[in-house]
C-alpha cells in the first residue's frame, strides 16, 4: 500500500515545489535608473497566440502600483552574474529607493519601445499588460509580449532558479532566509 498524503501548511510546501524560474520585471519609474525592478517567481507562460506571461505581484508592492499606471514592462531573464541583483530585488521595496542605482546595473533602453532593460540580462522581453485580474493580496498580470531581445552569447547561460531547502543537483549562488537562487550544478 502506497503511503498517505498528509496535510501541509503553505511555507512547508514551498520546500517540496521547487525549482522555479526567476524572472525580473522592469517598470519604467520616474527614478534616477528609470526603472524600479521586482523580482517575480509567480510566473508562467500562459498563451501561444499572442505570445503571453503572466505573473503575479502583491498589491503592497510599488512594483505593483507602477505597473498599473504605466502598462508597459521588460522582462528580464536573468544570468548567474544577476543572482545577487534577482535576490536583492525581490527582498527589498523600490518605493523609497532606485534599486537600479543601488546594485550599480547597467540600465538601458530596448529598441524600439524604449522601455528600460537590463543589458547584462539573458535576454530582455518588451511587453504590455493586456489584463490583470485580483487574486488574494496579490494581482495576476497577464502580459504580451511585443519583442524578444537577446544576445548570442548570452543563450549559453544558464537561468536563474528558486530552490528549497533540499536544493541537490543545483549550485546556490544567494540565499537569504528561505530564499535561494541557484543554477543546475553540471
Amino acid at each position: 500500500m502506497s503511503e498517505p498524503f498528509k496535510s501541509i501548511k503553505r511555507q512547508e510546501f514551498r520546500e517540496y515545489f521547487q525549482p522555479s524560474r526567476i524572472i525580473l520585471a522592469v517598470i519604467p519609474s520616474d527614478n534616477k535608473s528609470g526603472c524600479n525592478i521586482t523580482t517575480l517567481c509567480f510566473a508562467a507562460h500562459s498563451a501561444y497566440k499572442p505570445p503571453s506571461i503572466c505573473f503575479a505581484i502583491e498589491r503592497r508592492h510599488e512594483a505593483h502600483r507602477l505597473l498599473q499606471l504605466t502598462k508597459k514592462l521588460v522582462i528580464a531573464v536573468p544570468g548567474p552574474g544577476l543572482a545577487h541583483a534577482a535576490l536583492y530585488c525581490g527582498t527589498n521595496s523600490g518605493r523609497d529607493n532606485d534599486k537600479a542605482e543601488e546594485l550599480g546595473l547597467d540600465v538601458s533602453l530596448s529598441s524600439p519601445a524604449g522601455l528600460p532593460m537590463i543589458a547584462s540580462a539573458n535576454s530582455n522581453l518588451e511587453a504590455c499588460v493586456l489584463s490583470q485580474t485580483p487574486s488574494g493580496d496579490h494581482t495576476l498580470f497577464n502580459v504580451g509580449i511585443e519583442n524578444y531581445l537577446v544576445r548570442e552569447k548570452n543563450i549559453i547561460e544558464p537561468c536563474l532558479l528558486s530552490v528549497a531547502r533540499n536544493h541537490a543537483g543545483y549550485r546556490i549562488l544567494a540565499q537569504q532566509g528561505i530564499h535561494r537562487i541557484a543554477i543546475p550544478d553540471v
